[in-house]
């Protein structure tokens, strides 16, 4: 597509959000046509569609769209639409918001679309749920060239070259000039028809190689809640083994070792409780170091005066693969401070984005 195209190229985009009884709808994603062919193909419309109540919604935080695993091109965040990383200069948005709207859409409508629109779209959106934890809905479409209408030009180019023939099979010896002309147009014809075959398949190809590596990315699962199996008195230095599991999605967590180990370079969240007591009144001060990857998270302090206390701490930190995370008890006031089972102590942890 030339330049002159290119700069004609607009994007239109309309935002509906809204807040029922129920919340925000699950989304999918519909294109208008499937697919396309830049020399026939005047519009493009991609659409995220709500599909029906799915759960309560508190607040909206952030919606994106974005194009094959790229930066977002729009964004909307805290009721203002901005340029994401990935708008380019030639492209315009439009947008509009109804928190009262009884339905939720996101177009984009792409004029004189061309071979380089080709790819998987993603819309995205991000809440907060009843419990005020960040929640995620995301759908995928992918937008490729219409191999049907690609054979129309195909078509059109090959009775073209056939024209020629015949043209050629008319001139009598003496027309060597014309016929030399007759003939470079038609090796220039037919090499216009390989590129574009060569283009396409190599266009189809990178789209489903982006497609399949994001999809990989999004099925990568890491998350464990464990404790303490009995109320048991701990030692300074001691490492927490929580040995008793109630989840452990992915395995990454030892309740033999105590350790938590990364499967994937990315960000993780991690959150840290316990209730300590002193049976013989000698005062409850404990200090529990989240430690990840030798480092210091954050200390867990629990109690100054006699009796019952609990506390807890959360961390988020960048993990790379095979880096480890663990409790260990930093600082106690007595030998006599003991921690109490699960559910009053325990650390939960998951994966939140591999990179």
């Amino acid at each position: 597509m030339s330049e002159s195209t290119l700069s004609c190229l607009v994007i239109g985009v309309v935002l509906f959000i809204h807040f029922g009884d129920l919340g925000i709808a699950a989304i999918h994603i519909e294109t208008s046509p499937e697919s396309f062919n830049e020399f026939l193909t005047s519009q493009l419309n991609i659409t995220c569609v709500a599909d029906g109540p799915s759960y309560w919604a508190n607040a909206l935080s952030t919606m994106e769209l974005g194009k094959n695993g790229e930066p977002p091109m729009v964004v909307y965040n805290s009721k203002n639409i901005i340029d994401g990383p990935g708008m380019k200069s030639n492209i315009q948005t439009e947008w509009h918001i109804e928190n009262d709207s009884a339905s939720s859409y996101l177009r984009i409508t792409i004029q004189n679309p061309g071979v380089k629109d080709a790819g998987t779209y993603t819309c995205v959106v991000y809440y907060l749920d009843e419990s005020f934890e960040m929640k995620k809905d995301k759908a995928y479409t992918n937008v490729s060239v219409d191999d049907n209408n690609v054979s129309l030009v195909v078509k059109t180019l090959v009775e073209k070259v056939s024209s020629l023939e015949k043209l050629l099979e008319r001139q009598d010896r003496k027309g060597y000039d014309l016929r030399n002309l007759i003939h470079d147009e038609v090796k220039k014809t037919s090499g216009q028809i390989k590129d574009l075959g060569d283009n396409l398949r190599s266009q189809i190809k990178l789209n489903d190689d982006k497609l399949r590596l994001q999809i990989q990315k999004e099925n990568r699962r890491s998350s464990f809640m464990v404790g303490n199996m009995h109320t048991k008195a701990v030692t300074k230095g001691q490492i927490l083994k929580f040995q008793r599991v109630e989840q452990n999605i992915g395995g990454n967590f030892s309740p033999d070792t105590g350790l938590y180990t990364a499967p994937y370079d990315g960000l993780y969240a991690f959150h840290l409780f316990g209730m300590m007591d002193s049976p013989f009144g000698t005062g409850t001060q404990t200090e529990i170091e989240l430690n990840a990857a030798n480092k210091r998270l954050a200390i867990l302090l629990v109690g100054h005066a006699v009796g019952y206390e609990q506390s807890s701490v959360s961390a988020v930190v960048s993990l790379k693969k095979g880096e480890t995370v663990k409790c260990f008890v930093y600082y106690i006031s007595s030998s006599n401070n003991r921690l109490h089972p699960f559910p009053y102590t325990g650390l939960t942890g998951h994966l939140i984005q591999s990179f």
